[in-house]
């Protein structure tokens, strides 16, 4: 028997009453029986609140599913939490990602315009330096070698079409080299013209066709658009790679 049930069989002796009567009412004589009250022992397992073995069966099987749904809950709970944050990080990653493009454009594009930018400053500055070199050597060349305009003029004889009535036009300094200077080469009857408005070493042939203008300046802008479409030529090239 267990302790709770002896206590409770104690408790129930210690509360069974024989007889029973009123206060007061006691005359001296012989007492007459009211009623009689006798507490019995209470055994638990009889009045049914030991639960039977179907029943704890059945509890351990609503603790064993409430256990599951509770694992089933936080595992779902942690597969959203790990969803949301693989979502949320892809979403910033994204946002990141596209940030530093724009960034990487960005800075393309100041690289092109500042490489732009140094190739025409370096055209300019090799333009500028290949006709002062030019200038240096026509100059340099003529003082040294003053005949070498019958030279000059000679290139120009050659590309002419019609070799008939020409008009050669001459710095006056190059027109007396060139007045005591053998003239057999040439067409026959090219008209010699001092043309104080022309350089040193240059030349202006006119013709019933056209003229030729074999001027320091024409050579040089002919040199100078030769330097330019070379340096667009090489530019083309490194684009390509």
């Amino acid at each position: 028997m267990s302790l709770f049930k002896e206590a409770f069989n104690e408790t129930s002796a210690a509360f069974e009453v024989e007889e029973f009567s009123f206060p007061g009412f006691d005359d001296g004589g012989p007492q007459e029986r009211v009623t009689e009250f006798r507490f019995q022992p209470l055994d638990y397992r009889e009045a049914g609140l030991e639960p039977t073995p179907e029943e704890l069966e059945e509890a351990k099987g609503i603790v064993g599913e409430a256990r599951k749904k509770a694992q089933h809950i936080e595992r779902q709970a942690y597969e959203d939490g790990f969803q949301q944050g693989q979502k949320d990080g892809r979403e910033v990653g994204e946002r990141s990602l596209d940030q530093q493009v724009q960034q990487f454009r960005g800075l393309v594009a100041a690289l092109a315009r500042e490489k732009e930018e140094l190739f025409r400053q370096r055209e300019k500055d090799l333009l500028e330096l290949v006709l002062l070199i030019s200038r240096k050597i026509v100059v340099r060349e003529l003082k040294l070698q003053p005949e070498a305009i019958s030279e000059i003029v000679a290139g120009g004889f050659a590309i002419l079409a019609d070799t008939e009535n020409i008009r050669l036009r001459l710095n006056p300094q190059d027109h007396e080299i060139l007045h005591w200077a053998s003239q057999e080469s040439w067409p026959p009857g090219v008209e010699l013209v001092a043309d104080g408005t022309i350089s040193p070493g240059g030349f202006v042939m006119e013709t019933a066709n056209g003229d030729i203008d074999g001027s320091l300046k024409s050579r040089w802008a002919a040199v100078a658009k030769a330097v330019h479409d070379a340096l667009q030529a090489e530019n083309g090239r490194t684009e390509t790679y």
